[in-house]
């Protein structure tokens, strides 16, 4: 679908717009349909805009066109496959959003000289939004704002503005993205890690030295000698002290803008790397290798210190929530309320 289509009937080719949108709808997927609302709003700003008799504006056209038909498909691709992995559709509407933005930033050298004013307001909040702050281009936006009549370098001016700043967002959610599928792909593996650890100290309960050796032999399972029981034990007291950690890193966590979501990842991540952490804890204290403990003695200090242990794993994944705070509070500021446009300029606040 293209931004004017000569070759088809418009009652046609709006048919097919609305179908399209439907499908979308079906699909409740919200950020697909958010990608599809602001497509069709850049093809009808263009629309709107008319026919500018200058080789700038007719390549615009043109590569709106094109970009906004890429956009498309991408969309039309990632409501279609429904069994596709999360990761990938999310990829599919974050190519859309990249391509709808390119077209967005070619506006300026599009629209009439009487839209130019909501394009400079738009021009200049994005800019301002930007992360690290280009106050060289928002001061430059800001001069042009107060000359008249706008000239084709002020609308090549605006384009690059719009460009940079969309460039900015675009890549701070591609980085929100990337970590979040990071996060999942690691605890998807530290969950593994952590079934075989068990399976393991279940089929062979001597594998992981779990139990104090001597006349007062102690075993997490409440045996005198080490049992099947005994890793699974540990690891699921482990995993209750993670759980406590997700529960308080739910309440700390803040508002996002962000369609990636990092805390449930986080959350899941937190409880079987908590149960890791316990095994191995545990493990190391009965060793006797800590200059000045003689291990644990009763199964109580063994579920106590394995609970300490689950809670433990914090320090680490600590430090990815802080990770991500950053990168959130990034994509906040990139994605704050928009300026509002004029009417028919075809522009809405950024992706929310």
């Amino acid at each position: 679908m293209t931004v004017v289509r000569t070759d088809v009937p418009a009652t046609t080719w709006g048919t097919q717009r609305t179908a399209r949108a439907r499908q979308v709808v079906r699909s409740h997927d919200l950020n697909a349909l958010a990608v599809q609302a602001d497509l069709m709003l850049v093809q009808d700003a263009i629309a709107a805009a008319g026919e500018r008799r200058t080789a700038a504006a007719r390549a615009a056209r043109d590569i709106c066109a094109g970009e906004l038909d890429v956009a498309q498909a991408a969309i039309d691709q990632a409501v279609s496959g429904e069994r596709e992995p999360r990761a990938r559709r999310d990829a599919r509407i974050e190519f859309a959003w990249h391509a709808v933005h390119r077209a967005r930033a070619m506006l300026p050298l599009i629209v009439p000289d009487d839209a130019l004013g909501s394009q400079y307001l738009y021009a200049v909040e994005r800019v301002g939004r930007m992360r690290p702050r280009n106050g060289e281009l928002l001061s430059r936006l800001t001069r042009l704002a107060r000359t008249a009549p706008a000239t084709e370098a002020h609308r090549h001016t605006l384009s690059y503005a719009l460009s940079a700043a969309y460039g900015a967002a675009d890549r701070e959610y591609r980085q929100m993205r990337h970590l979040r599928d990071r996060l999942m792909r690691v605890a998807w593996a530290t969950t593994v890690a952590l079934l075989v650890v068990v399976a393991a100290g279940t089929l062979v309960p001597t594998l992981f030295p779990l139990c104090l050796e001597g006349a007062a032999a102690a075993c997490p399972a409440g045996g005198a000698t080490p049992t099947a029981g005994d890793v699974a034990s540990v690891a699921a007291l482990g995993m209750v002290g993670a759980g406590i950690t997700a529960v308080v890193a739910v309440r700390r966590t803040r508002p996002s803008l962000s369609p990636y979501r990092i805390t449930p990842a986080l959350g899941w991540l937190r409880i079987p790397f908590g149960g890791i952490v316990a095994v191995v804890g545990v493990m190391v204290l009965q060793a006797q290798i800590v200059t000045g403990f003689v291990g644990l003695a009763t199964r109580q200090e063994i579920a106590v210190y394995a609970l300490v242990f689950g809670f433990a794993q914090e320090a680490v994944t600590r430090l990815l929530e802080n990770r991500a705070a950053v990168l959130q509070d990034a994509v906040g500021t990139s994605s704050g309320v928009a300026v509002a446009p004029a009417p028919g300029d075809g522009q809405q606040p950024d992706r929310t």
